[in-house]
């Protein structure tokens, strides 16, 4: 999963979330058609010579163009420009056949009632009002993450909904940076049509729920089933993302990107635990398995493996369909307690609470990694890591 390579975290959404693809038989232009999404798919050949990223660029508007005639005919103004701002789109793009395809899509209900789009920026519009009240328009807000209730990533839509979010306190006046601050957590949970939004103040290991809102699947840019199926937090016990140990040690952990991460891209993440602990950091995949990304215990330089300082990895993303949206799960115990067994690099089907030490302190980080030529990422391919790769790791022994 979070392939984390040590060098390297590994992400990746599930395929079921890709509405367009290559057709591996005939070589052409195909879609997924989530139920109540009206779609529409644009292509264009390409040569080796050619600027791929701007052929990219205008396929994906050709996509969107071609959806707009279908849903947008008659409409005002107002309606298409709602209709517009709701259409996702992606491209996949095939090097040995040289094609690029793109898909444009956009929720039915969306084109039922374009305008319904200004009802929701005024209902997350009062979420942030909440958080705000909370907090105090004199504070100092730092990230702004999101995930689904299960403690998995959100992905896009969680970037598509936090960028809101900030747009609006700034626009109250409240300074918003990515470095120190007040965090604040928005969770998704995601019923028969909608998605509750629930609005959360972090002051250390305490959250506080602050505010709430419902928004569409489709306002969300959700056009496929995204966070089901994923195993999340359960299993280990952990509520809210962390759990402190039994002797109250605690563990911070911190990636220097927020949103979602592109295919070869590099980040680094920092771990913090509040005294002398021995540190593990996993990688979990949306089926539960667990591949071991790095321990203390493993350094020469640290007697005993005991880190009593901050330490900071070098990872790298790899997009791996079949791992489903990852987290990172980090592990900080005494010295001298019994750890999961394994070396770097090792996988386990599972990790749960029977495995790891009572007084050891968990915390876990959700994130995603998109293929190439998603969202912001370039649609030049970057060497990336296969599903066999993963499998192929030893089981984790003694």
């Amino acid at each position: 999963m979070l392939g984390l390579l040590l060098s390297a975290a590994i992400a990746a959404e599930p395929a079921s979330t890709s509405w367009v693809y290559i057709d591996p038989d005939t070589g052409a232009c195909a879609k997924n058609h989530p139920p109540l999404q009206r779609i529409e798919v644009a292509q264009q050949k390409f040569q080796r010579r050619d600027d791929i990223g701007a052929l990219e660029e205008q396929t994906k508007t050709a996509a969107v163009e071609a959806l707009l005639r279908l849903v947008a005919a008659g409409r005002t103004q107002e309606q298409e420009a709602a209709l517009r701002r709701a259409i996702g789109v992606e491209a996949v793009i095939d090097h040995d056949r040289k094609l690029i395809c793109a898909g444009a899509i956009v929720d039915q209900s969306i084109v039922g009632d374009p305008t319904n789009h200004q009802q929701h920026t005024r209902a997350v519009a009062r979420l942030a009002d909440q958080i705000a009240a909370a907090l105090g328009d004199d504070t100092v807000i730092g990230a702004v993450m999101v995930r689904w209730s299960t403690g998995c990533s959100a992905a896009v839509a969680g970037e598509h909904l936090a960028a809101a979010v900030r747009a609006r306190l700034v626009q109250r006046g409240l300074r918003v940076t990515k470095g120190a601050g007040a965090p604040i957590r928005l969770e998704l949970a995601a019923g028969p049509g909608d998605v509750h939004v629930s609005g959360w103040t972090v002051q250390g290991n305490t959250a506080t729920q602050v505010g709430s809102a419902t928004l569409s699947r489709g306002w969300l840019g959700l056009h496929a089933d995204e966070g089901a199926g994923c195993r999340g937090t359960g299993a280990l016990g952990i509520k809210e993302g962390s759990r402190a140990g039994a002797d109250g040690r605690t563990v911070d952990v911190t990636l220097d990107t927020f949103g979602p991460l592109c295919n070869g891209e590099r980040t680094s993440a920092t771990l913090r635990p509040s005294e002398p602990s021995r540190v593990q950091v996993w990688s979990v995949g949306i089926g539960g398995e667990a591949w071991m990304t790095w321990d203390s215990a493993a350094l020469p330089e640290l007697r005993g493996g005991a880190l009593d300082r901050r330490a900071t990895l070098d990872l790298e993303a790899a997009h791996v369909p079949r791992l489903g949206e990852e987290m990172l799960l980090v592990i900080a115990a005494p010295p001298g307690s019994t750890m999961p067994s394994g070396q770097p690099g090792c996988q386990r089907g599972s990790l749960t609470q029977s495995d790891v030490p009572t007084d050891a302190a968990l915390m876990t980080v959700p994130f995603s990694v998109l293929p190439t030529g998603r969202g912001e990422c370039s649609a030049v391919a970057a060497p990336s890591v296969s599903w066999a790769d993963y499998q192929a790791a030893a089981a984790c022994q003694p």
